[in-house]
């Protein structure tokens, strides 16, 4: 298997009406970059959401928020 066979594959996650829904391997990454971006960026960094000022959160936390 080649390496561009590899990004074309995709994994079929739900079947609508006889039609597949499927998600492309490559978004795997996406969600995990994303999930550790938000991870690091709220143990430097207080969140506020609305009026209310959060401290910066413990590991465990962080990696459950992202």
């Amino acid at each position: 298997m080649s390496v561009i066979q590899l990004f074309k594959r995709q994994l079929t996650i739900a079947r609508v009406y006889g039609i597949p829904v499927q998600i492309d391997y490559r978004w795997f990454a996406v969600v995990a970059l994303s999930v550790w971006l938000i991870a690091s960026n709220l143990q430097n960094h207080a969140i506020q959401i609305g009026n209310v000022r959060l401290p910066p959160h413990a590991q465990a936390t962080r990696w459950r928020l992202g």
